[in-house]
């Protein structure tokens, strides 16, 4: 006797929903299967991992540019580099790949061929030289500076602004014949010539303070009030009211020696190394060379 047990509610008979359901499902979960296999076996296998830097000092470059070139120089791939400069790039398929790389302020850089397999990673580091910075055409105007009269200190007293210079880019403008013509227009002196009150009648050249001058002829008013007379920081006429020169300003300093010249008229603007008692003002010469 042949046993058969039927199944409840027909389930197990031929054609019934159940029964395909049965048939079906082992088909099913065994397709999901090799698809899940096939997807995890390329995304591990085949990653390009690699790191951006600049060339001069290993710094990190960011969102750089990383494309990958098949061998017709398709891009089959592409991804920006990270703040740290490092990327990932999933790579479609074996073969041999080149790799650009590219940033505004780098040098485009090309690598390969590089043979990528689904069998291992691979991690590639790029150094890019950065480009230089242009920048637009400046111009640039420097003071020529002496030295000497640097270390004298005549560029911080004429930033002072308290007396009158005659600098270096004057006198090569208008370079004076005889040392006393450097005092022609600058505020504050006067040239006195022979016969002039107060000053021998034989050849000499002296200078005296406006505002310190006698008013009337020989014979009467004041005497000139000369100012003290510093060569290279040397005192070379002591001056003083009354206190005639004892030679031509042309005699004391060659003019082609001038290489500047202070104008100070009254013991406000002197400065104190040079001030002293004198009431009839301070002239400083410096010359190109230092005069023992």
């Amino acid at each position: 006797m042949r046993t058969h047990e039927r199944p409840a509610d027909g389930v197990g008979r031929p054609g019934s929903p159940a029964t395909r359901r049965r048939r079906c499902a082992p088909r099913w979960g065994a397709s999901a299967f090799a698809a899940l296999a096939l997807l995890t076996g390329e995304a591990r296998g085949q990653i390009l991992h690699g790191v951006v830097l600049y060339a001069s000092d290993d710094a990190p470059v960011a969102l750089a540019a990383v494309r990958l070139l098949d061998g017709d120089g398709v891009v089959v791939a592409a991804e920006l580099t990270r703040p740290d400069g490092r990327f990932q790039i999933f790579v479609p398929t074996d073969g041999a790949f080149s790799v650009h790389v590219e940033h505004p302020a780098a040098f485009a850089t090309v690598d390969g061929p590089l043979a990528l397999s689904t069998l291992h990673n691979t991690f590639v580091t790029f150094h890019v030289q950065a480009r230089p910075i242009e920048l637009e055409g400046l111009e640039v105007t420097a003071e020529r500076r002496s030295v000497r009269l640097e270390a004298v200190g005549y560029y911080e007293r004429a930033r002072d602004g308290l007396g009158f210079f005659v600098g270096p880019e004057r006198l090569q403008a208008r370079p004076p014949v005889r040392s006393s013509d450097v005092f022609r227009g600058v505020p504050g002196v006067q040239l006195l010539g022979s016969g002039t009150a107060g000053v021998p009648s034989f050849p000499l050249m002296s200078f005296a303070l406006r505002g310190r001058f006698w008013t009337e002829g020989p014979g009467g008013g004041t005497p000139p009030c000369f100012p003290r007379v510093y060569v290279d920081g040397q005192v070379v006429e002591i001056g003083g009211s009354g206190n005639v020169p004892a030679q031509s300003f042309d005699q004391l300093v060659p003019a082609q020696d001038v290489a500047a010249v202070e104008v100070y008229r009254s013991p406000a603007e002197m400065p104190a190394q040079f001030g002293g008692l004198t009431q009839c003002g301070v002239i400083l010469v410096w010359t190109t060379a230092h005069r023992r």
